[in-house]
């Protein structure tokens, strides 16, 4: 028995055609190398094969026509020129009466494919792109409100704007005298101090106040992290490619009134022709026929038209393909599971529906999918710019607000401390004795004369006046 079965000329990586060869051997994809597994597991080991190709105007699936006949690979099967069509074909109710379908060989839904624009960063404030706009202008802000609230502290707390220095006379034949200054520090900025920590350059928090340093630490530990992030984010816009789609799905064709491919006489244009929502209302006068995929794909390069709609499983390999300027951004929509389908009331047809199943069983219909698979674009790139932006840094906002009222806190207990030490010189001779209790080890076991060899005659320790 000789079968005549008619193949799709592009339904890739389901049935190709190589024109450069002839005969049998022109004929390959996932439906061709498993036609002869079913037939076999099915029990017609016998049956010889005759490949052919339709005609152009009959490569779609088919469409019947106001006088009962069809078009495409149906009208293939209905004239009897042919026994099976392989193609990418979904079982419907409407062919039923006319062709025998199989059980399902694949699952297949409906996905968009459109044109992929690399990105490149090539504009000269690129170093911008890491952060949005508006987090740039709070975080500029952010250096001016912490120098304020700094400035703030310093004038409030009676330990902020100056430090407490104790210098020893030692000349040799002199009195020792003591004299203890309040130096107050006029020279620096604490706005010069924000700018630097900003840039990773962290000075030491001036004056002796804890509501300063509990502030200054909390913002250098808030700049470390916008530093970090700035540097991920900047060196993933430098070395990952980025994409600006045509479109990012099917409601963004209708909203922008875009035009889109689909299959010619095709379950895909039928899909379009009966509309069962609103979205396919919306879009009935935009898509766009095409013969074939290739001709669809040709069309989103010239902008012609700024999508293709067919079946998810021709999609996923297309979009694998050089020169990888393609991208499905939104699929899972629609109806179809992909059958093979014969003349009306074949033979043939339950021992080959049965046989799909136990072969669909076995793994052997994934295995040759995965041997048509092409590695050479391996994943679809994320739309966004890796930007940050406000809401990234939204915790450390709030903890930057909750140390400054703490730090508000602070400098009121240290203004309650100082002005009871003012009033209570037993407390400060407390204080001084603790201060020395706590730091006099180490005073113990200081060299002094050493000391005095190596920074001459300053010394910071606590010296009472000494007669000759």
């Amino acid at each position: 028995m000789v079968l005549r079965v008619a193949v799709a000329s592009s339904r890739r990586p389901f049935t190709f055609v190589n024109p450069c060869r002839e005969g049998q051997a022109a004929f390959s994809g996932v439906l061709v190398q498993l036609l002869p597994d079913l037939l076999t597991t099915a029990g017609f080991n016998g049956s010889d094969i005759d490949f052919y190709t339709p005609p152009p105007h009959s490569q779609g699936g088919g469409l019947q026509l106001p006088n009962g006949t069809w078009t495409g690979f149906i009208g293939e099967l209905t004239s009897r020129r042919a026994d099976i069509a392989l193609t990418q074909l979904t079982a419907t109710s409407y062919r039923e009466a006319s062709v025998d379908q199989t059980f399902s060989v694949i699952d297949a839904r409906m996905a968009l494919m459109v044109h992929a624009d690399t990105l490149r960063p090539t504009d000269a404030f690129t170093f911008l792109q890491p952060f949005s706009w508006q987090l740039w202008v709070c975080l500029v802000l952010m250096t001016f409100g912490v120098a304020m609230v700094l400035t703030m502290l310093a004038r409030l707390s009676p330990l902020g704007l100056f430090d407490i220095r104790k210098v020893t006379n030692h000349s040799r034949g002199r009195a020792a005298d003591m004299r203890q200054y309040a130096v107050h520090d006029v020279t620096k900025s604490f706005l010069l101090d924000t700018w630097m920590t900003a840039t990773g350059q962290t000075p030491v928090p001036r004056g002796r106040s804890w509501a300063i340093r509990m502030v200054s630490i909390l913002y250098g530990l808030f700049s470390l992290i916008v530093i970090a992030s700035y540097t991920a984010a900047f060196a993933a816009i430098l070395s990952l490619k980025t994409y600006r789609f045509s479109a990012e799905n099917m409601q963004d064709l209708a909203d922008r009134n875009l035009k889109f491919g689909i299959d010619a006489g095709g379950v895909t244009q039928y899909y379009f022709e009966h509309p069962h929502d609103q979205l396919t209302r919306d879009l009935s006068d935009q898509w766009v026929p095409f013969s074939t995929l290739d001709e669809g794909i040709e069309a989103i390069r010239r902008k012609d038209i700024a999508g293709y709609v067919t079946q998810q499983s021709l999609l996923d390999y297309t979009v694998s393909l050089q020169p990888c300027d393609m991208a499905i951004v939104d699929k899972g929509f629609g109806y179809g599971s992909q059958v093979i389908i014969l003349q009306k009331n074949s033979s043939m047809t339950e021992a080959l529906s049965a046989a799909i199943l136990t072969l669909r069983e076995a793994g052997r219909v994934d295995e040759l999918i995965k041997d048509y698979a092409v590695p050479s674009c391996t994943a679809q790139a994320d739309t966004s710019l890796q930007q940050l932006f406000l809401p990234s840094f939204s915790g450390l906002w709030y903890m930057l607000l909750m140390c400054w009222g703490l730090a508000a806190l602070v400098t009121a207990v240290e203004r309650i401390i100082v002005w009871i030490g003012h009033r209570s010189p037993r407390l400060r001779r407390a204080n001084a004795r603790l201060t020395q209790m706590i730091f006099g080890v180490s005073r113990k076991h200081f060299d002094f004369k050493h000391s005095e060899e190596v920074f001459g005659t300053m010394d910071t320790s606590v010296q009472g006046p000494q007669s000759k």
